[in-house]
């Protein structure tokens, strides 16, 4: 048995009171969401994974038109010297990563009619359908990105350096879901959407409908030496990262009608309007997150050495926006669902450290004539955060 997607969501909740906002939980939670979707897509004895499902009406939808999406990239450059008077250089390098993840979703239970596409035809008069079935653990959208960039320089050898300067690090990814669920009679008359018909029933829609998307991406730059009179450098980079988020999910149950945009909902059986909604439970949730890390490092053990990390450059840029709509015609109930959870973590770090083993006396005696027996710098480095959350949620219940 899997966890439904409100189950997360109380999950999640959970974590932000109890965990306060840790990186490391945030990173858990995404895991565990987008587990617990791709687990409802893919391990049920027939399921399918698709980006469109159709049924006529009265039928029941389940298990169909799920999507799981996973996409990993990384890139690694190393570099290391252990003899004495040596260099390991890795320097002026450029490594990015550029991912998508796009998935539409329509399904669509019940009579239906496009005056200029298909039509889907539900009595035998041709204009409107009974009973809307039932939509089960189905639209569902599981998508995940992970992006990573790593540089390294080491040296142990006497009188030699590391050096990992003048890189470009950069990772972009997004994640788009479109989903649209309806269950009952619709009609779209010219490519405007106009819905109307005389359901009955609108049936029901369950655990259906949910987005999970979860982005994590980080650049790594590191130089470190431990040789005497040895040097580590990682100067003049720039790291960056841009994520975005977006899903839009619309959910109608029960006839309806929407004419030219000015929504107009009809009750009662006057052959527009359905007469019972049915129900709507944990469905049109969306769990949303981002993990973005940049981390310069320059650390010297060796005796008379020195460690630097200037002029370095790192910006995270984050968006996650979310639009939900959720209609149910009829009066029937909506339990547990449009819920949006909306996470960001950002860092930033660079460092240098010099941290060698204590000079002999003799050597100790004359630092302050030949200069610093060691040194460590971070100087003229800037790094910037910018991150923005945006839900826009609407639910009607006629």
């Amino acid at each position: 048995m899997y966890l439904t997607f409100f189950e997360v969501y109380i999950v999640f909740l959970q974590n932000q009171v109890n965990m306060h906002y840790s990186d490391e939980n945030y990173r858990k939670l995404s895991i565990i969401a987008a587990v617990a979707i791709a687990i409802a897509a893919m391990m049920i004895p027939g399921a399918s994974l698709a980006s469109n499902a159709y049924a006529s009406h009265g039928n029941s939808v389940k298990d169909s038109g799920n999507v799981a999406q996973d996409t990993h990239q990384s890139n690694s450059i190393s570099s290391s010297d252990s003899g004495s008077g040596g260099k390991s250089s890795a320097d002026h390098n450029s490594q990015s990563n550029d991912a998508t993840n796009t998935a539409h979703v329509h399904i669509h239970n019940g009579h239906h009619s496009d005056k200029h596409s298909s039509k889907y035809t539900g009595s035998k008069d041709n204009k409107h359908g009974k009973n809307g079935g039932s939509i089960k653990d189905s639209g569902n959208v599981a998508q995940s990105i992970s992006q990573t960039n790593s540089i390294s320089a080491s040296n142990s050898g006497t009188g030699g350096s590391a050096s990992a300067s003048g890189n470009t690090q950069s990772n972009d990814a997004s994640n788009s879901a479109t989903v649209h669920i309806s269950n009952g009679h619709h009609h779209n008359n010219g490519g405007q959407p106009v819905w109307s018909g005389d359901s009955k029933k609108g049936g029901s829609i369950s655990d259906s409908g949910n987005v999970a998307q979860s982005i994590d991406q980080s650049n790594s730059i590191t130089a470190s030496n431990s040789g005497t009179l040895g040097s580590a450098t990682a100067n003049d980079n720039t790291q960056s990262n841009t994520a975005t988020n977006t899903a839009s999910v619309d959910i109608h149950n029960g006839g309806n009608n929407n004419n030219n945009g000015d929504q107009k909902w009809l009750t009662g059986n006057d052959n527009n309007g359905g007469k019972n909604g049915g129900s709507i439970k944990d469905s049109g949730n969306v769990l949303q997150t981002i993990d973005q890390s940049n981390s310069i490092s320059a650390t010297n053990t060796g005796i008379l050495g020195s460690a630097s990390a200037d002029n370095n450059h790192q910006t995270n840029t984050a968006t996650n926006s979310a639009d939900v709509d959720i209609n149910n015609h009829g009066s029937g109930s909506i339990d547990n669902s449009g819920n949006v959870a909306q996470s960001i973590t950002q860092s930033n770090s660079i460092s240098a450290t010099n941290n060698p083993t204590p000079p002999p006396p003799g050597v100790a005696i004359l630092c302050p004539v030949l200069g610093p027996c060691s040194s460590a710098s971070a100087d003229g480095n800037t790094q910037t955060n910018s991150a923005t959350n945006s839900a826009d949620v609407s639910i009607g219940n006629h």
